[in-house]
């Protein structure tokens, strides 16, 4: 006798290594989607820097270390992207839905409109101290627990760019916002 279809068992069985075939899949993608994007921005930032460094050259800041206005920094980052004709598609972090919308970058140094009341000081101590190892800008776009960046009791997932040019993935407990936990 010749059969001419499947039978509910065989149907079942195919099903069933179908969805754990899926089951592995699935957050494999994932994962390797949540690591291109990380990469993606990892160059982004290595960009970012290049372009701030251009910026210090034209304005005569490179290799000085203490104040904002010293190591000439661009006082926002959205007008060394337009001083340098870039656009802002071109520093924008992958990572769609996330802190900022154009781009996630926290800057760490202070900007003009921080006035007398800003971390003016503060930074030059930090700068002069670290010199290289100093934060610049952090993309908190990575962070599971981003709505909880105020707390010292979760692990924290932060990409971060020094004064050096050096791109750091850290993964820690504490407070990325504050200076110091980029430096331990």
């Amino acid at each position: 006798m010749i059969r001419r279809a499947f039978t509910v068992v065989e149907l079942l069985i195919a099903m069933a290594v179908l969805a754990i075939a899926a089951a592995i899949a699935f957050p494999v993608y994932r994962s390797a989607v949540a690591k291109s994007r990380e990469t993606t921005c990892i160059n982004t930032l290595h960009q970012l820097h290049s372009a701030i460094e251009i910026y210090r050259a034209n304005y005569g800041g490179e290799g000085v270390y203490g104040g904002v206005t010293e190591m000439r920094l661009p006082p926002y980052l959205i007008w060394m992207i337009r001083d340098l004709g870039l656009t802002h598609a071109a520093m924008r972090c992958c990572v769609p839905g996330r802190i900022h919308p154009w781009s996630g970058f926290t800057v760490f140094y202070p900007s003009p409109d921080m006035g007398a009341n800003g971390d003016w000081k503060g930074w030059a101590k930090y700068c002069s101290e670290y010199r290289d190892q100093a934060i610049l800008i952090g993309d908190f776009n990575h962070d599971p627990n981003k709505d909880l960046i105020d707390s010292p009791f979760v692990t924290h997932r932060i990409i971060g760019l020094y004064v050096g040019g050096q791109v750091k993935v850290k993964t820690k407990f504490g407070q990325p916002q504050m200076r110091l936990w980029w430096n331990d």
